[in-house]
């Protein structure tokens, strides 16, 4: 039984599948972008990227149904769960996918529920800091790959600005540049250098946060169940 290693790439991902699909004695599966520092073994092959068995496995879905595809992206963004195994049985059955006595249809949606809840959080937790260039810039470091999904709220909600969203646990980054909307991957961000605007505003929060603050009726179990520990690296309230 084979361990296969893939970049973490959606295509990837597909490639990874089209082996499966074709009878190869798949064990586990390796996300290298999640698991840069991964122990292989002597059954480890690290698969390359191929777009025509990408596409061949997107084309198989298409024809079983409209919803598959959509439904299989989903749950690959689900990459910390580690459950390509079961996105791959998924995508191999004949029918059902919304038959919710089977286990692997539950795990799914399980996933992709988890997937949207954390994305709908990430809307109100994430913070925008403004740049000595201008561009509004923000980090995140979530669960779930959910970077493809903050996009397009953003482009609506800060159409006028130019802004970048980064992924800091993937490496990832979207930009706007007040027109386009890009995806990529990070290789360099330099040294970050506030506005003089945006350092005012850091100093003023903090103060205002620190000011309203009832020692007294300070829980830290609320805090907690409010605003989650991993959303806290990334807001000035708690730095």
């Amino acid at each position: 039984m084979y361990q296969l290693v893939y970049d973490g790439s959606f295509e990837g991902f597909l490639t990874a599948c089209h082996h499966y699909l074709n009878g190869v004695d798949i064990e586990e599966v390796v996300n290298k972008r999640i698991n840069p520092t991964y122990q292989p073994s002597i059954f480890s092959v690290e698969i390359l990227t191929d777009l025509d068995k990408a596409e061949e496995v997107v084309s198989m879905m298409r024809k079983k149904s409209d919803k598959l595809l959509q439904k299989v992206y989903f749950a690959y963004l689900c990459d910390r769960a580690k459950i390509e195994m079961t996105v791959f049985k998924y995508i191999d059955m004949d029918g059902g996918w919304d038959d919710l006595r089977n286990d692997v249809v539950i795990d799914i949606e399980k996933n992709i529920h988890n997937l949207f809840s954390e994305r709908h959080k990430m809307l109100g937790f994430l913070r925008f800091s403004e740049m000595k260039d201008g561009v509004m810039l923000g980090f995140i470091s979530p669960k779930n790959n959910i970077l493809p999904l903050l996009g397009v709220h953003f482009k609506k909600r800060f159409g006028n600005n130019r802004w970048a969203i980064v992924d800091k646990v993937r490496r990832l980054v979207i930009y706007y540049d007040g027109k386009r909307l890009s995806h990529g991957e990070l290789e360099w961000l330099g040294d970050i250098e506030y506005s003089e605007t945006e350092q005012k505003i850091r100093e003023s929060w903090k103060k205002f946060f620190d000011s309203v603050a009832i020692k007294e009726r300070i829980s830290y179990e609320r805090q907690r169940g409010k605003v989650p520990l991993w959303v806290r690296d990334e807001m000035i309230e708690f730095h």
